[in-house]
């Protein structure tokens, strides 16, 4: 797999809770770099409510990093820390992104996950094993999703120290 593809993979592993997916490939699109924005450039390159929301799935800060940018299936969740530390979600496509991976997908294609399924790299794994049974192109980028009921989760949020702030150096994660 190639590291956009590895890249798409580990976010949609941390942000998203469903394993399905279809073929073949759709396009998956990346906007902006993440390499930038660890070097100090952390401005809006996409607005998130100039897309095509139909069937987006997508992921990504908030420009500023002040946050997380989750889309299923065009419903778009902004997550955020609070000075006292709990996370707020807000439920509104009026955003912007440094960068951005997102996909148009109208039909999923259920694969089940075994058991033996134990960590992020069982999944990346399993996730490419599956979608080269299915005929996929597993060296492409190629959005999947995880669901399920889980024991535990583990995510961070990533945020500025003072509003305005474009340099992420400070985040929040969850177990």
């Amino acid at each position: 797999m190639n590291s956009a593809a590895k890249t798409f993979v580990v976010i949609s592993f941390l942000t998203i809770s469903a394993a399905v997916w279809a073929g073949p490939n759709p396009p998956v699109t990346v906007v902006g770099k993440m390499r930038e924005v660890m070097l100090g450039d952390s401005k809006a390159r996409i607005r998130i409510d100039d897309l095509d929301l139909n069937h987006l799935y997508g992921v990504g800060p908030i420009a500023d990093m002040n946050g997380e940018i989750t889309i299923i299936d065009g419903g778009v969740s902004l997550a955020r820390v609070q000075a006292d530390g709990s996370i707020r979600v807000d439920h509104a496509p009026s955003c912007s992104a440094p960068f951005l991976v997102y996909s148009h997908v109208s039909q999923w294609s259920e694969v089940k996950i075994p058991s033996s399924i134990v960590s992020s790299q069982d999944l990346e794994q399993f996730v490419e094993d599956s979608a080269k049974r299915m005929g996929l192109d597993a060296d492409a980028p190629l959005p999947f999703l995880v669901q399920g009921i889980f024991k535990s989760v583990s995510f961070h949020i990533v945020r500025t120290a003072k509003p305005g702030g474009n340099v992420p150096d400070n985040s929040a994660s969850f177990t």
